[in-house]
């Protein structure tokens, strides 16, 4: 919003107050046996919400002023970088002057008549000095006007602070919008969302974390919302990699329902209170219902389902897991092909390759092949053909292969292992040690327990210049490439390797642990446990194997998940079961918003249920009620096929951690919200518009055609003869001119905004303005003289009024009428001092928006005019400032 859209909104709200406060008063005290017009309570409500609104507009607005930086250059009165509260500080201070001087030039004149008692009074001041300082002190302020309507439509409203009834709206609105984008993928028969990359084609999914997460909105307020609704399905998605979606239908209907009980008069936090005992209930009644899973079949179910009914991915993501057991590693990566495929990799793999293509001895596949190898593992770099030569003496003496694993090989190191690789003398690769810091020097770990080896380290002073045979590492088989390593049939000790395992699983248990340092972990331990299996994902194109990918790895989550925790009936059943406890956690509510805390979770964990079963183009109401009324914990609705079924036998399950995490956390965001007080954002510090350089009269209008310039000063004169007649006439004459006025005006802004660009037509309303000021000053100019100049007549002192009157009518929009009568008797007041002007006073049309202008051609009937100058919004901005 512009500051200027601002002004006029909190003049607007204004007017509103008192209307509402006017009406409020006239129905409090009535003649017997007549009917108040209007309740006294409903109004004085409507009262403290419009003053609520409007106090904080006025804040929001004097804290743009005081940041709204002005560039040095941009006022002629003004040295150096200002704020437009400086100005509106500065504008009154000269006027404060001016009316000073006005006094001395009226009281110091020397007048001419005597009084009663034939006394005659001197003049001890030089009146024409003063008359020129109130010449200079009037453009001065004109100057300051000028540049404050300016800025005015071109600064945006900083809005920073919203509170109350306010701030849970906007925060609300946010919610709902998100939560309306996300919902739609759920369930079977979800839709797709299309999302726009900034690099590439867009991207289809039924993601609801990746929906969630490309959603931003313009608005800071509601983007705050937003925001907090993609961390309920960021966090879902991190503790149970599945369930974003449902978990944001969640928390948008508990939000949704403590926002409605909070502006009600319940109090927030027993409402919270409320909703977390009934969460606890929830999660302990679905502990006690749920399944655990055992058979691969039961695996491909649930993968199926999360994968929106695709059974293929099912299929495939439960043979991964069969092959690499449960703590294996599944990853999923875009493939080449058209067709899915599964790499299942047994022992041990690293994503570094050979460092020298000359180690290669199988030419046609381009890899290092050795078969039962001697492996030495080094955390230092290796440059010293001392450090490598008794491992190399070893390999020839043993006639087995050596690798050598290090943080990096060069130098004379690496040439000897070349040199002694092509002469045939020792089978010798080198590969540099995977990861950094901690990370590599735990993974060489593993590789030592896995081969039943020893890592060189000087941090145990175990340096490979003294290696001997039982502190090298020896494996099966290796297999290298120019990318990755893989190592089978290790030969270390069992007991170490499951003791490593143990202790590995202990880390992972830990809290203290970090969730990235979690996935590494759980990286090693299958390594080391089971083996590693990639799904490649294939496609037609980049944007149908994306959509696949994401499904995959929704899957994924709910598999590994399922069989973490165990499952429940599917399609929102099991939460709609729970329902039915809840009412006796009712019952023990300390007290009646607690009560309604626990309401609230009873309606909202309905609602996936609702959404999937609206998405297949069902009834949800009816249907969920039905749900309810089944005794069987398993029997529930198959909205893929239309019918009730047990979904446990229908192969249509949840896992019990999503439900459950996503529940939790729903719960617990969505009932702080409702807590919330204060909504408070960042308050960027716009910069004020710089100085513009000076255009030379009509000159400086961007390349603007003279034709068009004749056109538009033609109809600025036909404006101006109105504001003439206007003048002059009575108030119904008056009321006509204004509609005929707001044609004229219509059609000077479509005429600008059909001929030129926006960026032109917002200089122009600025140059229009120069231009009936030169023809001013000619008037003026033309009554000192006494002259007539271009066929016009000397102004007189009433013309002096013309477009003071107009200004005024400008400035107050509809209210113009009411203050007609008063701006005629200012006018009579200060008729005998009227030559203090100087100049008649100045029309100065308001800049429009920067943005795009769109006009519509002007309704040619004058009968459609009387909202045109509502249309066209004129606002005193430094009057209402």
């Amino acid at each position: 919003m512009k500051l200027a859209e601002a002004l006029k909104q909190r003049k607007d709200l204004a007017n509103e107050i008192g209307r509402v406060v006017k009406k409020m008063l006239q129905s409090l005290i009535l003649q017997e046996g007549k009917k108040p017009l209007y309740n006294v309570d409903e109004k004085y409500a409507e009262y403290v919400a419009k003053s609520e609104q409007l106090a904080s507009l006025v804040s929001s607005i004097n804290y743009t002023n005081n940041v709204t930086k002005i560039e040095p250059g941009t006022l002629s009165i003004v040295e150096g970088q200002t704020t437009i509260n400086e100005m509106l500080i500065r504008r009154l201070r000269l006027e404060k002057k001016l009316d000073l001087v006005k006094r001395i030039v009226e009281n110091g004149e020397e007048q001419d008549l005597a009084s009663k008692e034939q006394v005659r009074f001197t003049s001890f001041v030089d009146v024409s000095t003063y008359d020129a300082k109130a010449e200079e002190l009037l453009k001065q302020i004109q100057e300051l006007d000028n540049k404050l309507q300016s800025i005015n439509w071109e600064v945006d409203l900083i809005e920073e602070l919203k509170f109350g009834v306010e701030g849970r709206a906007a925060l609300l609105k946010g919610v709902n919008t998100l939560a309306d984008a996300v919902s739609v993928t759920l369930g079977p028969k979800g839709r797709n969302v299309l999302i726009e990359q900034q690099f590439g084609a867009p991207k289809i999914t039924k993601d609801g974390v990746t929906v969630a997460r490309s959603i931003t909105l313009e608005d800071k307020f509601e983007d705050l919302g937003a925001k907090l609704l993609q961390e309920v399905a960021a966090k879902t998605n991190e503790s149970a990699g599945d369930g974003t979606t449902s978990a944001t239908v969640l928390g948008r209907s508990i939000f949704t329902e403590s926002v409605k009980n909070v502006a009600a008069g319940c109090n927030p936090m027993d409402l919270r209170r409320g909703s977390q005992a009934a969460v606890e209930a929830v999660i302990e009644f679905l502990q006690k219902n749920k399944k655990e899973i055992t058979t691969s079949e039961e695996i491909a179910q649930v993968a199926t389902i999360s994968a929106n009914g695709d059974k293929h991915i099912g299929d495939l993501l439960a043979s991964a897991m069969e092959k690499v057991g449960k703590e294996g590693v599944i990853t999923v990566k875009e493939g080449k092909t058209l067709e899915d495929e599964l790499e299942v990799t047994e022992g041990m793999k690293f994503d570094r390759g050979f460092i020298s293509p000359y180690f290669i001895t199988n030419t046609k596949t381009g890899k290092v092949e050795f078969e039962n190898p001697l492996l030495l593992l080094s955390e230092k770099k290796i440059s010293s053909i001392q450090d490598i030569l008794p491992s190399l003496e070893i390999s020839n003496q043993t006639r087995r292969p050596l690798l050598i694993v290090a943080e990096d090989v060069d130098g004379e190191a690496l040439a000897a292992c070349i040199l002694n690789k092509l002469r045939g003398q020792v089978q010798v690769c080198a590969v540099k040690a995977p990861g950094f810091g901690d990370n590599r020097k735990n993974t060489l770990g593993d590789l030592a327990i896995l081969t039943g080896g020893t890592v060189f380290t000087e941090e145990l002073d175990i340096k490979p210049e003294n290696a001997t045979i039982e502190q090298l590492g020896s494996a099966g088989a290796i297999t290298v490439t120019k990318e990755d390593t893989v190592l089978l049939n290790g030969e270390g000790s069992k007991e170490n390797l499951q003791a490593r395992c143990e202790q590995i699983r202990a880390v992972i248990g830990d809290a203290a642990t970090t969730e990235y340092e979690k996935e590494k972990l759980q990286e090693r331990l299958a390594k080391l446990s089971g083996g590693v299996a990639v799904v490649k994902v294939g496609g037609s194109s980049e944007v149908e194997v994306g959509e696949k990918k994401d499904r995959y790895e929704d899957a994924l989550n709910a598999t590994r998940a399922a069989v973490e925790e165990g499952i429940l009936p599917g399609g929102g059943t099991a939460l709609i079961k729970a329902t039915r406890i809840l009412d006796a956690v009712k019952e023990k509510a300390a007290n009646f918003d607690q009560k309604l805390g626990v309401e609230t979770i009873k309606a909202a964990i309905t609602k996936p249920a609702k959404r999937i079963i609206e998405n297949a183009g069902e009834e949800g109401a009816v249907i969920v009620g039905k749900i309810y009324d089944e005794p069987d914990f398993n029997q529930g609705y198959d909205s893929a096929k239309g019918e009730f079924t047990d979904m446990i036998a229908a192969g249509i399950i949840d896992p019990f951690k999503v439900v459950k995490n996503g529940l939790v956390d729903a719960s617990g965001v969505a009932s702080l919200l409702a807590t919330t007080e204060c909504a408070i954002v960042d308050a960027p510090q716009p910069k004020g518009p710089a100085a513009a350089p000076a255009a030379p009269g009509m000159g400086g209008m961007g390349g603007m055609p003279a034709k068009t310039s004749r056109q538009l000063v033609s109809k600025y004169a036909e404006l101006k003869k109105y504001t003439e007649i206007y003048a002059r006439s009575n108030g119904a004459m008056r009321k006509k001119l204004r509609r005929h006025k707001g044609k004229v005006l219509e059609l000077l802004h479509y005429e600008m905004s059909k001929k030129l660009k926006p960026e032109e037509t917002y200089e122009i309303w600025h140059d229009l303005g120069d231009v009936l000021n030169k023809n001013v000053t000619k008037m003026k100019n033309s009554r000192k003289s006494g002259k007539k100049k271009n066929g016009e007549e000397s102004v007189d002192k009433e013309n002096d009024s013309v477009i003071l009157k107009v200004n005024t009518y400008l400035e107050n929009g509809e209210e113009g009428e009411e203050q007609d009568r008063e701006q005629d008797h200012r006018y009579e007041e200060s008729n005998h001092h009227q030559h203090l002007q100087g100049h008649p006073a100045q029309i100065h049309l308001q800049p429009p928006p920067k943005e795009p202008i769109h006009v519509a051609p002007p309704p040619n009937d004058e009968t459609e005019l009387g909202t045109s100058l509502q249309d066209i919004q004129y606002i005193d901005s430094v009057s209402t400032s």
